[in-house]
C-alpha cells in the first residue's frame, strides 16, 4: 500500500499549492475540522485520503461513482474558488457577473447619409462589463471566441417600401466587414432587430454599420439599441 509519502511524490505543482492552502487555513482556524472533513473528497481526489483521480467517465455529479466528493446532495457546502475546471456543471440557477455584456445606444440622430453609405450605428453604452467598447464607438473584445450580437435599427430619412437596407459587423483594423444582414424596408420602417453569431478576436475593432442602398438616411435615437455578449459555449 502506498504511503502518504508516496502519494505526496505524485503530486504536481499545483496539487501541493492546494494542499499547503488547505494547511495553511486548519492552522489559521480559517478552516474547521468539519469543514475538512467534508472537503475530505476533494484531498481524496489527489489521492491523499484513498479516493481516485476523476476521469472522464465521471462526468455527471454522483456520490455514487468512483470519484470523490465535498459535501453531499443532502448536506451540501459552500466553495470559494479563484478558477474551476470541471467536466459537467449542474445547477438549478446560474449568474455570470463580469463576462462581456454591452448595452449599446444611440444618444443624438446621425446626420443625413447617402444613400450606400454606412454609418455606425451607436454612439454610446449604459452598461459595459468589461469596459470594451470604446471612445471611437468601436468594440474591443478582450478575448478571442463567439459572440452573439443583436441590432435593434431605426433607419429614418428618405426611407421607402422596398429599400435595401443593410446591417453589417464590420472589422475595423482590417477594413473588411465580417457577416452582414440584408433586408427591405417595410412601410418607411427599418428591418426587424438582427442577431449575429460571430467569432471575434482580441486585438482588433469592430463597429455595427448600416447603410440604404436605395436612399438617404439616418440613424434616429428613439429604438436603436443593441447587445454585444460573449457566448458561453465555446468551441
Amino acid at each position: 500500500m502506498a504511503t502518504g509519502l508516496d502519494r505526496l511524490a505524485e503530486l504536481d505543482d499545483d496539487e501541493l499549492d492546494a494542499l499547503i492552502e488547505i494547511a495553511q487555513a486548519r492552522a489559521s482556524g480559517a478552516l474547521s475540522r468539519r469543514g475538512l472533513l467534508k472537503a475530505g473528497g476533494t484531498l481524496g481526489a489527489l489521492g491523499l485520503v484513498g479516493g481516485s483521480a476523476v476521469g472522464s467517465s465521471a462526468a455527471d455529479a454522483s456520490t455514487s461513482d468512483s470519484d470523490s466528493n465535498a459535501g453531499r446532495p443532502s448536506d451540501r457546502v459552500d466553495v470559494f474558488a479563484d478558477g474551476v475546471d470541471a467536466t459537467s456543471v449542474s445547477t438549478n440557477e446560474g449568474q455570470v457577473t463580469n463576462e462581456t455584456f454591452v448595452r449599446l445606444t444611440r444618444s443624438s440622430d446621425t446626420a443625413s447619409t447617402s444613400a450606400g453609405d454606412f454609418v455606425n450605428l451607436f454612439d454610446g453604452k449604459s452598461k459595459d462589463n468589461r469596459g470594451e467598447f470604446n471612445s471611437s464607438q468601436e468594440f474591443s473584445p478582450e478575448k478571442d471566441g463567439e459572440y452573439i450580437i443583436i441590432v435593434n435599427p431605426d433607419i429614418r430619412g428618405s426611407t421607402t417600401d422596398g429599400d435595401d437596407i443593410i446591417i453589417e459587423v464590420y472589422n475595423v483594423t482590417d477594413s473588411t466587414f465580417l457577416i452582414r444582414s440584408r433586408a427591405e424596408a417595410s412601410s418607411a420602417e427599418s428591418p426587424a432587430s438582427v442577431v449575429f453569431a460571430v467569432n471575434l478576436d482580441s486585438g482588433n475593432n469592430y463597429e455595427l454599420r448600416a447603410t440604404n442602398l436605395d436612399s438617404s438616411f439616418y440613424i434616429d435615437t428613439d429604438q436603436t439599441t443593441g447587445v454585444i455578449k460573449r457566448s458561453l459555449i465555446q468551441s
